[in-house]
């Protein structure tokens, strides 16, 4: 039941699709979310896991429970990636994203429903299924293949509050929201005092960086935190949050594809424009490239090596080196208090 046929041009079709949608990406398989024959050949005969994001997950769980979606082209968007997923015998996790919906509390269901509600979908409901709902033949799953999904009841606990690199990610956006609200700053000065302050705080992220790159550079498509201009601190740091979720998973993702070996690969799938952009921008050429394209004039160029080259490298001085896990984070709960108190006093004082 479960076997997968593609008739005629359908296969054609399918990548047609992906490549056009671009929510599947790998740093060298797929740096641009697109894929031919020979990649994905390739990719069948390895041992693949896709990492999914929230984007993904919640609508999974929405169409597993009700059996459509009400957005069609989500729809379409949810069931060509799990096909796809399926074609390449990939397996499939959502782990971030649970942690994502308790830790931030941003959802009534709980992670443990929608974890199962996600297993069901890649390994109860048939690939035929995915099939017809991806070339539009049906626009709901079938009654008589969620009839037997419920949900067992367990207290699963998914809080992720002391998690380092999330701790990091929030006070880096947090230091990118204060200087983007900086209006007496151009996008350069704004960049290279951010770099500073993260290299002489953190640990380098080269997807912060290049985040802090295209909105401090105004390019299309990379959004600024939600309601970073707003007048309530409490919406401020809610957007925060979010987007320090979303580049904790990019960072996440990185610690496994870093270490690929013995035909692992680890795969991200994601529909959240800023991501994909963070994404191809960082592969394969990484921040430093991408901030001479930003940052172009010749004066900035000159700047910008002079500032690598006494924060990175040989001259890289690690400010949390030697500290064991517990001293890390007790720093970076320390840095994000002090953050914060400087952005209330300079944003929120009156």
């Amino acid at each position: 039941m479960n076997v997968m046929v593609f008739e005629n041009d359908e296969l054609n079709i399918l990548i047609e699709v992906i490549n056009k949608l671009q929510i599947l990406y790998h740093p060298t398989y797929a740096p641009d979310g697109k894929y031919n024959l020979d990649v994905i050949i390739k990719l069948q005969n390895m041992n693949t896991m896709i990492f999914v994001d929230n984007n993904f997950l919640s609508p999974i769980y929405e169409l597993v429970t009700t059996g459509s979606l009400r957005n069609e082209k989500q729809l379409l968007k949810v069931a060509a990636m799990i096909l796809f997923s399926k074609f390449l015998n990939a397996r499939a996790t959502c782990g971030l994203a649970l942690f994502e919906n308790d830790t931030a509390e941003k959802s009534t269901i709980s992670a443990e429903e929608k974890r199962q509600a996600f297993i069901y979908a890649f390994d109860k409901i048939p690939s035929f299924i995915w099939k017809q709902l991806a070339f539009g033949v049906i626009d709901s799953i079938p009654e008589t293949f969620r009839s037997d999904f419920f949900i067992e009841q367990d207290k699963a606990n998914y809080k992720n509050n002391d998690e380092l690199h999330y701790l990091m990610h929030r006070v880096s956006i947090m230091k990118i929201v204060h200087l983007l609200k900086d209006s007496e700053l151009d996008g350069f000065k704004k960049f290279t005092t951010f770099f500073e302050w993260h290299a002489d705080n953190l640990i380098i992220a080269e997807s912060v960086l290049v985040y802090a790159l295209l909105v401090y550079g105004n390019i299309d498509h990379a959004h600024a935190p939600k309601n970073y201009n707003s007048g309530d601190f409490c919406k401020v740091i809610s957007g925060i949050n979010n987007q320090a979720w979303d580049m904790f998973y990019l960072t996440h993702w990185s610690t496994y594809y870093y270490d690929e070996h013995d035909d692992n690969v680890y795969m991200f799938a994601t529909d959240d424009i800023t991501q994909k952009m963070i994404v191809v921008n960082n592969h394969p050429n990484g921040f430093v490239d991408i901030a001479s394209t930003v940052f172009s004039s010749k004066n900035q160029k000159a700047k910008l090596i002079d500032l690598f080259n006494s924060k990175l490298g040989i001259n890289r001085v690690n400010p949390l080196k030697d500290k064991t896990k517990e001293q890390k984070i007790e720093y970076i709960k320390n840095l994000y208090k002090i953050t914060e108190e400087e952005f209330k006093l300079k944003y929120f004082s009156s």
